[in-house]
């Protein structure tokens, strides 16, 4: 992956503008600075765009507690991939377990089915997990609550840090450098006061980012999205799986 200076340079070249280097980069101004800004902005948008990015994926795992239904996500989880979540094969105590997926259910379906359970076994647990739901944002929950320090496996799409640093790695990856100098370079005729290309500039970005979306994310071939939703009624993040969420 691209840094962040290797990226404002590109943008830089495209405007036959001299370029920064690691001594200048926190210093710049006027249109190099407008340069900066541009990269930034054209990788916060596309990062806005498309929560799905395979480049924002990420795996995590989560040792259990005996009693313990609910967990905290990562510092910077975005959404879970809620099919991949699995407790890991392993001996735990006097258990020995193969690979089981932990199902996802409704936080409803928990509070009518299986809370009272949980909750009045919290000192010892119940048994293995089978099943995982949402909670908030910040958590996620298992049951039956464990009996034994389980290590749960699951996929998820962080969210992203913004770019401050000459070093700062860009995650969009190297072979798209240009949808991110395409977006900046929207910015930069705006710095201009080039509406006529700002204008041109922003239809082209919007097609290099759905053109991106296509080979990186297959389902955004056509309009109609292959969907796999679970639908947990009314809570905020509704919709799990390969789906758009409108909250995020």
């Amino acid at each position: 992956m691209s840094t962040y200076l290797v990226l404002v340079n590109n943008v830089l070249d495209r405007l036959n503008e001299v370029n920064l280097d690691a001594s200048t980069f926190a210093s710049a101004r006027g249109i190099h600075a407008a340069a900066k800004l541009g990269v930034k902005n054209a990788v916060a948008r596309i990062n806005s765009q498309k929560w799905e990015w395979p480049f924002n994926y990420a795996t995590t795992s989560e040792t259990l507690v005996a009693g313990t239904n609910l967990y905290a996500f990562e510092s910077d989880y975005k959404i879970a991939d809620w099919e991949s979540f699995y407790i890991e094969a392993g001996t735990y105590g006097d258990k020995t377990v193969n690979t089981i997926r932990l199902a996802p259910i409704q936080r409803q379906q928990w509070y009518k089915w299986h809370r009272e359970l949980d909750l009045d076994n919290v000192a010892d647990g119940r048994e293995t997990p089978s099943m995982v739901f949402w909670d908030s944002s910040q958590y996620f929950g298992v049951t039956p609550n464990p009996d034994e320090a389980f290590v749960v496996k699951y996929n998820y799409w962080k969210t992203t840090t913004t770019l401050s640093l000459y070093s700062d790695s860009v995650t969009v990856p190297e072979n798209f450098n240009w949808v991110v100098e395409q977006g900046a370079l929207e910015d930069m005729y705006v710095f201009l006061d080039n509406d006529q290309r700002a204008a041109l500039g922003s239809v082209s970005f919007d097609k290099a980012i759905s053109q991106m979306a296509r080979i990186l994310i297959p389902q955004d071939i056509s309009n109609t999205m292959r969907s796999t939703v679970v639908n947990f009624g009314n809570d905020p993040f509704f919709s799990f799986g390969r789906t758009s969420n409108p909250m995020l």
